[in-house]
């Protein structure tokens, strides 16, 4: 797996908002990524109906760095885990752009996920091509 520096080939109109840097950390350890995986889901189906169609989105990235940490799914690039790491990690803070607790307070999470899907989407589609055909990461 490469794992060279991701933050050079983000869009500029979300790389201010990711924390990229500590999500390529969190990636590299098996544990903190699936740990991060895991408390992302709990957090999506606490707030399904805030978070809207991103709920998806949540689920799939979740799925996908899970199979990458336990190297199960590892045709995928360095930046696009990175990228998920990082949409995964700034949806379970509590304290970003936009605090979840105000009313709204989703909208900014929702705002980078949907943005990261967008920029991920060729390489979703493949991880979800994969994961019909393999054994299901639950």
């Amino acid at each position: 797996m490469n794992h060279k520096d991701a933050t050079s080939s983000i869009k500029p109109e979300i790389l201010p908002d990711l924390p990229v840097r500590k999500a390529e950390r969190i990636a590299r350890d098996s544990g903190k990524a699936e740990a991060l995986a895991t408390s992302a889901q709990e957090r999506a189906r606490k707030y399904r109906k805030a978070l809207g169609d991103t709920w998806g989105h949540v689920q799939t990235f979740a799925r996908m760095l899970r199979s990458y940490a336990r190297r199960q799914y590892t045709k995928v690039p360095w930046k696009t885990i990175a990228l998920v790491t990082a949409a995964l990690l700034y949806f379970i803070m509590p304290f970003d752009a936009l605090p979840d607790f105000l009313f709204g307070g989703f909208i900014d999470d929702a705002a980078i996920l949907a943005a990261v899907f967008r920029q991920v989407r060729t390489e979703l589609d493949a991880f979800l091509e994969w994961e019909r055909t393999n054994v299901p990461v639950p």
